[in-house]
């Protein structure tokens, strides 16, 4: 409408739709444009459409917890579509990554600048990783507790799938909560940090991966690209949890 005066009709542009405001399978979507993103030139739509929910996640969580320099970081599924863009950014603050994938996926994965990569189906990580600044969880499960088994005294651990930090709870509006007994134990036996994030859509951080794309330090990751018709199978492939990267239907 007139009080948009950051775009103009014919930009081309990328967006995370909201939570409440599912379905971006298809034509056209309605969006405030402070959620929105020119895209970034030296990709296509179908590219650009792969990176807000993944990339915007593995920013905001590596972001909250401060990565920096020599940092270790284990990553979990690393082949996955956050785990792919997490690997990427966090190299790119010259942070030693170790990530999880299965044996497939291995040579893959390293090409993505991961330091040491561990094969899930053949090895333990938690006989290889050892006093870790920093583990992403991107599993949940028993995954989350067991983070603290390879984390440093004072690291940290971010979970996009583990429960709730009290933070959140609260914005979510429970005023209660309070953590699981395993997990509260094991954060206190490392005096640890313990982050969950929700991702929320941000304009000005798809600027920002706009950046890292176009100066060439994050690449888009991509499964598969299905034409509209194919909708099914491409839920149906998604559901496999075995994607490498991204699944991208594409509407015309």
């Amino acid at each position: 409408g007139n009080s948009v005066n950051n775009f103009q009709i014919g930009d081309e542009v990328y967006v995370r739709v909201p939570q409440e405001q599912m379905g971006t399978l298809a034509e056209y979507v309605a969006v405030k444009s402070d959620l929105v993103s020119k895209k970034p030139e030296n990709i296509s739509f179908e590219e650009a459409a792969s990176f807000p929910l993944a990339a915007l996640t593995a920013l905001q969580c590596l972001e909250t917890v401060g990565i920096k320099k020599d940092d270790k970081i284990l990553i979990h599924a690393g082949s996955g579509g956050v785990g792919s863009f997490a690997i990427q950014y966090a190299k790119d603050k010259d942070a030693y990554v170790y990530t999880t994938t299965s044996t497939v996926n291995v040579d893959w994965v390293k090409d993505l600048g991961a330091d040491k990569v561990i094969d899930y189906k053949t090895e333990d990580y938690k006989k290889i990783v050892k006093d870790t600044d920093i583990v992403f969880d991107t599993l949940g499960h028993d995954y989350t507790v067991d983070a603290f088994e390879v984390l440093k005294k004072g690291g940290t651990v971010v979970s996009v799938k583990g429960p709730m930090d009290e933070k959140s709870a609260k914005e979510f509006g429970i005023s209660d909560y309070k953590l699981p007994e395993d997990l509260a134990k094991a954060i206190e036996n490392k005096d640890a940090i313990y982050k969950f994030i929700w991702m929320h859509p941000d304009g000005e951080q798809l600027k920002q991966i706009k950046t890292l794309i176009e100066a060439g330090k994050i690449k888009p990751v991509i499964d598969k690209i299905y034409p509209f018709s194919e909708s099914i199978e491409a839920l149906k492939h998604l559901a496999t949890g075995h994607a490498k990267g991204k699944i991208v239907i594409k509407i015309k």
